[in-house]
């Protein structure tokens, strides 16, 4: 059995890392994440004040993971 789309989402913001090297779903980075019947997600992403430099890219990489999962 497929594992659930939400979870596969998870698994793909994880491969995003923060500057230190960590990923954004373990550093808590990643919030409210929810997905609703027709694939469409939503999640906050929350950025230190010392991340300003690359907020963009974080944001990007993590908005290309998501979609990247099948189904949304």
């Amino acid at each position: 059995m497929p594992e659930p789309l939400l979870i596969r989402i998870r698994d793909a913001l994880s491969s995003v890392k923060r500057p230190d090297g960590r990923d954004i779903v373990t550093t808590g980075a990643v919030q409210g994440l929810a997905v609703d019947p027709s694939g469409d997600v939503r999640f906050t992403l929350e950025i230190n004040a010392d991340e300003r430099a690359v907020a963009n890219e974080l944001i990007r990489a993590a908005k290309t993971a998501a979609e990247s999962v099948e189904g949304v």
